[in-house]
């Protein structure tokens, strides 16, 4: 079965971006628009979650995906890369961001849950960016 992606951000046009762009990667998608309905259905593989919401800030939400041992890909347009990391997620993308970027992150995070999963914490300088530019 291929890798489940769960997209959660309020804001439509970027979560209906990345479920075109994780379906066309060849994985399975869904999305979600609020915590409430990601927490009730979550099954997913990895989650691309975004950081700002509009009630605040969504670090507590990562911790509890996180502790679930499902990978998170933070996203925002805000340079909240620490907060991210120190909230669970494995990687932090800052908007906007490459296609190929993000691809390269859900083919290195998103397996299927019986697989072992291997986390590096982000992106650091003795590792290969998946995005060089």
């Amino acid at each position: 079965m291929l890798p489940l992606i769960a997209v959660w951000d309020e804001d439509d046009s970027f979560r209906r971006l990345c479920i075109h762009i994780a379906t066309a990667s060849g994985f399975r998608a869904v999305g979600y628009s609020d915590r409430v309905a990601l927490f009730a259905d979550l099954e997913a593989d990895c989650v691309i979650a975004e950081m700002v919401t509009a009630t605040g800030s969504a670090g507590e939400t990562i911790r509890r995906i996180a502790a679930r041992g499902v990978p998170v890909i933070a996203v925002s347009g805000s340079p909240l890369e620490l907060e991210a990391l120190g909230s669970g997620a494995v990687v932090f993308l800052e908007k906007p961001f490459k296609v190929a970027t993000l691809v390269a992150l859900l083919k290195r995070f998103a397996v299927v849950a019986d697989e072992p999963i291997v986390r590096y914490g982000s992106i650091g300088p003795n590792e290969t960016n998946p995005d060089p530019e």
